[in-house]
């Protein structure tokens, strides 16, 4: 009889961490666990038995507690740096989950394993209260088979495999549970041979679980789907976007013919033939791009306007082969005035003749050597054969130099050169109206040169109308771009887009009109993901004497940067400097360091003493719980007070340094609040890189003086040789206080104070 309950013991336990195992390895695949899968099962195996441990025995982990607890103490009283390494760690690690959780932030690499050790706890917690403490086996299903289906969904096709050892194993698990419950109904006789009747019953259902599961996986099945229009429509107005979740094999050339780009399936458009209406984002992953962005991806480019929608004129295309040059620019003017660079786009959900390019790709590669790509004259790329889903083409793209590199180096486009100037120039007279081009004059009146005149209208769209998607429709008896000025005054890209087309036009400079997909969403470090909802459409004008330049007047994303003079420059002036960083850094912080030095450790050793004195009578206590919660409120407490008291001395310090220190000072204050958003600056990563970083990707770090400027100024102080001017100081105190409220508003209160008061080092 001990026998027969040990090989059951063994058995539930067996599968217990097998079914853990199941869902584990899915988790750490998005993560990013390097381990092999027999390393993985080894340290599941570990966590889970760990984990089951103290659900059978829940006395111990009230032991654990108090262990964990006296421990704390010890460990802060004689090794208090270990334990400030050990909370920092720590904090770091909660805090890289917490916005992993809400913002979708890259987990670091030193933070992967302990999060997926967490995972791996929790999913162990919930799976052992039900196997082991004989809940019904049933309550498994929603969380594995909804985990197993998420993954599969985001295409990690191991998820069907572990699916099936999931279904395997859940089939022998109601088998041993089914037993279980049969013998507990029959009366204990001395005639019943248990440990045969367990035998058999085991082998059985081992048997019909391997044949259940291996049938369901070999078994023939037709990737042609029943297809319910009446349902799927149902279904779609209530989850929009589900219809094409994991929608691969119907994007594949065996089921459809993939066609021309079309902005309307986007969802930023009802219509082809009539702009403007509400929007309904999709989410449909589109493809996923490889290269340093963030990229305009052209899709399509149209030149005429109704009044109510934009015409494509279609041009002369030319056949080039897979890895020619089709620029035609000779390689002098690509070193002179362009840099290139190299990216790869993966198209996922998604079929196109139309191959996406920022502006100016030169040269495509694609597997598919048999077909040619086709090109017309405004740059865009065909792919007549078409580039279904998973397949991926690699792009060689001439980035044009800034603005005012290119007037330094001569340039001298013409737009007299352009063939159908026309056609960029085109305006639909009797449809614009004379409020329009007066508001286009009032706008320009004091500029002169055509990127002033451009940019002044970006501006005033960017900063004078709103961006809304729940817009009205357009009435039919007004013209587009009028009832957007004049009546609405809100609405999304296309609006935008299309007021400044038409705009610049009306000042005489040509521009088309471009729609496409704004990748600037990076998963990671150069990887973006593009969905229906990154759809956009912005403008590309022919701006004197420099030839076309993109335009977006959007207010929903960051201004385009096309005034820094020399970028390369400033960065490699960056990375010459670490010979004389330390000494640097040890001259202008070494103040800061002794204060920062002193209220800690004044603060830290009297808690830690505390904290000892008090252990002598706390095991005497038989109500340890209620003391410990008051011990954990009574540290946080003294910890806000410290906090605030050691911020209040150090800023009255820092208001008595020099000013090169201050402006220092300020800047790393800057920082600190940034991180408050999860934008931490990366290890290796340079001021400026930083600087253009933050810019982009959130608004708030525009003010006065963006945080580019601001950069500046701190970069200039800190590695140059003159005195810092109070005009610096007050510059970066001031932007420091804006920014600062800005911070709070838009995380809200409570993470503001946390992040200041709990979370800074």
């Amino acid at each position: 009889m001990v026998k027969l309950v040990l090989n059951r013991k063994l058995a539930k336990n067996l599968l217990y961490s097998l079914i853990v195992f199941s869902l584990a390895y899915l988790f750490g695949m998005p993560i990013g666990i390097k381990l092999n899968i027999f390393s993985q099962l080894l340290m599941v195996t570990l966590i889970s038995t760990l984990v089951s441990f103290f659900i059978l025995n829940p006395l111990s982990i009230y032991f654990l507690i108090f262990l964990t607890f006296i421990s704390t103490i010890i460990v802060s009283r004689f090794f208090p740096s270990c334990m400030k390494v050990f909370i920092e760690k720590t904090t770091h690690l909660f805090s890289n989950i917490y916005y992993h959780i809400r913002d979708l932030k890259v987990i670091a690499p030193e933070n992967r394993l302990p999060f997926w050790g967490i995972l791996i706890i929790l999913l162990s917690i919930y799976t052992g209260m039900i196997i082991l403490k004989n809940r019904k086996t049933t309550f498994l299903l929603p969380l594995y088979i909804g985990g197993f289906l998420y993954y599969w969904y985001l295409y990690y096709d191991q998820a069907y495999w572990m699916m099936a050892l999931f279904l395997f194993l859940f089939l022998i698990l109601l088998g041993l549970e089914r037993y279980f419950k049969e013998i507990n109904g029959i009366k204990f006789k001395n005639n019943i041979d248990f440990e045969k009747l367990y035998n058999l019953w085991s082998k059985t259902t081992l048997k019909y679980g391997i044949i259940i599961v291996m049938l369901s996986l070999i078994i023939p099945k037709s990737s042609y789907s029943i297809h319910w229009p009446w349902l799927e429509n149902r279904i779609e107005s209530f989850f929009p976007g589900i219809i094409n979740l994991r929608s691969t094999n119907t994007q594949s050339k065996k089921y459809i013919k993939a066609g021309l780009f079309d902005f309307s399936k986007t969802g930023f458009q009802k219509e082809s033939s009539r702009l403007g209406g509400p929007v309904v984002l999709d989410n449909t992953l589109v493809m996923t791009i490889y290269g340093e962005g963030p990229f305009y991806l052209r899709g399509n480019i149209k030149h005429m306007y109704t009044g109510y929608s934009w015409v494509k004129v279609q041009n002369i295309k030319e056949s080039f082969k897979l890895g020619e040059d089709f620029s035609k620019i000779p390689l002098e003017i690509k070193k002179r005035y362009f840099n290139s660079t190299s990216i790869k786009i993966t198209y996922e959900s998604f079929a196109s003749q139309t191959l996406f390019s920022p502006y100016k790709g030169y040269i495509v590669n694609f597997e598919d050597n048999a077909h040619n790509i086709e090109v017309d004259y405004d740059g865009e790329l065909f792919f007549p054969p078409g580039v279904y889903s998973k397949e991926s083409y690699k792009l060689e793209v001439l980035t044009p130099l800034n603005y005012n590199s290119l007037i330094d180096l001569g340039i001298d486009e013409k737009r007299e050169n352009l063939p159908n100037l026309s056609l960029y120039l085109q305006i639909p007279e009797d449809k614009i109206t004379a409020e329009t081009v007066e508001l286009v004059k009032e706008i320009v009146k004091d500029k002169e040169t055509d990127l002033e005149k451009a940019l002044a209208l970006e501006d005033y769209l960017r900063n004078n109308y709103n961006y809304n998607l729940e817009v009205k429709e357009v009435p039919i008896n007004q013209e587009f771009i009028h009832h957007f000025l004049f009546e609405s005054k809100e609405g999304y890209c296309t609006y935008f887009a299309t007021a400044l087309a038409i705009m610049l036009r009306i000042e005489g400079i040509p521009t088309r009109y471009v729609e496409g997909y704004l990748a600037h969403e990076s998963i990671d470090k150069g990887i973006y993901q593009v969905k229906n909802s990154h759809a956009h459409a912005w403008v590309e004008a022919f701006i004197e004497p420099i030839g076309w330049m993109t335009l977006d007047p959007t207010p929903a994303y960051p201004p385009i940067d096309r005034t820094n003079t020399s970028p390369a420059i400033e960065t490699e002036t960056i990375e010459r400097l670490p010979e004389d960083f330390d000494v640097l850094d040890k001259s202008l912080w070494v103040n800061l360091e002794i204060s920062r030095g002193e209220i800690n450790g004044d603060l830290k050793e009297s808690k830690i003493q505390n904290n000892t004195s008090k252990n002598r009578w706390y095991k005497h206590i038989k109500n340890l719980p209620t003391i410990l919660m008051s011990l954990i409120l009574f540290a946080m407490t003294m910890k806000l007070i410290t906090r605030y008291l050691k911020i209040k001395i150090k800023n009255a310090r820092v208001k008595k340094l020099p000013n090169k220190e201050r402006v220092i000072y300020l800047y790393d204050e800057i920082v600190r609040l940034a991180g408050l958003m999860g934008c931490s600056q990366e290890s290796g990563e340079t001021h400026y890189e930083y600087a253009n970083r933050l810019h982009y990707n959130y608004n708030l770090f525009t003010a006065e003086k963006d945080i580019r400027e601001i950069t500046g100024i701190f970069v200039r102080n800190k590695y140059g040789n003159f005195p810092t001017t109070n005009e610096d100081v007050i510059e970066l105190e001031r932007y420091k206080d804006t920014i600062a409220a800005r911070i709070k508003r838009h995380i809200g209160i409570k993470d503001y104070y946390y992040g200041i008061y709990f979370k800074r080092n």
